[in-house]
């Protein structure tokens, strides 16, 4: 009887063994989760971080306003304007990440999460991103890429592309998502081009090749123009100065 007892109560043991481990694993697991989101050392920080800010950063960002307001930045392109503010945002931003990046050198820090992954945690050196400008036509005309059979094609081709690279980035074998992506081209893609050419010799197409494109391009460049300057300003001017150090 009690051999035939024994295993049972063996599995009770065990049980109660693995909850309390899964327990303990709960509670360390919910007690790092409370340090880690810091909710009060956040707000803590948060303060101190307005206070600066409005103490340096709102004289800072005013003067950049007046400047830019003034007769002298006039010709100041608008990409150039929001590139300048994006800059100030991460030259402030280098100023709270440097001594950010020396606390996780912290040798008692090092010690407990092993240095080597402490060497995987990168803080980037910017953050603020400009999006691209937006150019607009006055002229009026569709481009072919917008048009609905044709931007239906073109995704059809790019996920069947993304499909093949996938393969081949797994070391897997390509030759049937190629094949698809290739059907795709014979059957969807070389059509909507057939059907392009042929309407480029009609009345309409030697209108739209003659006279739209021509206006079009004569409004959309140098808008394009304008701001490829201005970016390639922009660039130069930030390759010239000085890296942060860290």
């Amino acid at each position: 009887m009690a051999a035939a007892e024994e295993p049972a109560m063996v599995r009770k043991l065990r049980t109660e063994v693995s909850q309390a481990s899964a327990d303990n694993q709960l509670d360390a697991d919910n007690e790092l989760d409370a340090l880690v989101l810091g909710e009060k050392e956040v707000a803590r920080l948060s303060q101190h971080m307005q206070s600066a800010l409005e103490e340096v950063a709102r004289p800072w960002l005013a003067k950049l306003a007046e400047f830019l307001g003034s007769d002298k930045a006039a010709k100041v392109a608008p990409v150039r304007r929001a590139q300048a503010v994006a800059q100030v945002v991460d030259n402030a931003f280098t100023a709270f990440r440097k001594p950010m990046v020396e606390l996780l050198k912290d040798d008692a820090l090092k010690a407990v999460v092993g240095e080597e992954a402490m060497h995987e945690i990168k803080v980037e050196p910017r953050i603020t991103a400009t999006a691209a400008a937006k150019v607009e036509s006055q002229v009026k005309w569709t481009p072919p890429a917008m048009q609905e059979d044709v931007k239906a094609a073109l995704k059809k081709m790019a996920d069947a592309q993304k499909a093949a690279e996938g393969q081949l980035r797994e070391g897997k074998d390509a030759g049937a998502k190629l094949d698809a992506l290739g059907e795709l081209l014979d059957k969807e893609w070389m059509p909507v081009l057939a059907a392009r050419l042929k309407k480029l010799a009609t009345d309409d197409g030697i209108d739209e090749l003659h006279a739209t494109l021509p206006a079009v391009t004569r409004d959309l460049l140098p808008k394009f123009e304008r701001i490829y300057r201005a970016t390639g300003d922009g660039i130069v001017r930030q390759q010239a100065r000085p890296a942060a150090k860290t």
